[in-house]
């Protein structure tokens, strides 16, 4: 049973263990439209019962989620243009996305992006745990590989620019007055009569945080791969390679007076 499955058959017991309960509790039960609801809040007496049943799922979901997987050298925040955590996710997954590609016989990428409003929390310095990427990444993303020709490159560049940068691998650029300048694409200039491949999570694949250009395209592979599943393997690479987890302010989204 994996961690996701468990937490959920956490959440069904709770819940249901305190419908069963509820009525003890002398809490008046809320009605509106028809629907029966059970208040949840600090008049809730506790309950030996309910807590004999949950036990057993929480020693099991803190002894998964307390599991260390890596050490970080230092205190990633994020930030933009650029910081230590969105370059770091930015390169993880990209390396990632370049073996599942490999992998699965799919077009390889040469860039990712990660929006950096989905990054949740910090790494701080010390021992990275595998809760510590549930807080960083809390969502279900996966990762999609598309290809984009070059108006849709360029309109993906105007819109990490107007952002003010973005979490991302594989390019660099520099902003003025909100736009692109200087697009390089895997250390060459951006081609726009090329054709690219690049991994996003599939929440800004359908068009979130105003990602519009991307979500009518067709070329598109859903691995499948959550993207915390993915840094979480990535980390642990790293640590089987016995290196520590780390990161570069490298100028890879810049400011241009």
């Amino acid at each position: 049973m994996n961690k996701i499955q468990l937490l959920k058959k956490f959440l069904v017991i709770f819940f249901t263990s305190l419908l069963l309960t509820g009525c003890n509790t002398g809490v008046p039960p809320i009605t509106k439209a028809g629907k029966h609801y059970i208040r949840i809040d600090s008049t809730i007496a506790f309950s030996q019962e309910l807590e004999k049943t949950i036990e057993p799922y929480r020693k099991k979901i803190k002894s998964k989620m307390n599991r260390v997987i890596g050490h970080s050298d230092i205190d990633m925040l994020k930030g933009r243009p650029e910081s230590y955590l969105t370059n770091f996710v930015g390169d993880i997954i990209l390396h990632e996305g370049i073996e599942i590609a490999k992998d699965r016989k799919l077009p390889v990428p040469v860039m990712s992006i990660i929006n950096t409003k989905g990054l949740r929390s910090p790494i701080k310095k010390g021992p990275v745990t595998v809760e510590s990427i549930y807080r960083l990444m809390p969502f279900e993303n996966k990762l999609v590989i598309m290809r984009l020709n070059g108006k849709e490159m360029q309109e993906l560049f105007d819109h990490m620019a107007d952002f003010g940068g973005e979490s991302m691998s594989g390019a660099t650029f520099g902003i003025k007055d909100n736009k692109p300048v200087n697009i390089k694409i895997n250390g060459k200039p951006f081609n726009p009569a090329k054709t690219y491949t690049i991994v996003v999570p599939d929440y800004i694949s359908h068009g979130g945080d105003r990602y519009y250009m991307l979500k009518d395209i067709d070329d598109r592979y859903n691995t499948g791969v959550l993207i915390r599943s993915a840094i979480i393997h990535g980390i642990e690479e790293l640590t089987k390679q016995n290196k520590h987890i780390t990161s570069t302010l490298d100028k890879r989204v810049y400011h241009v007076n």
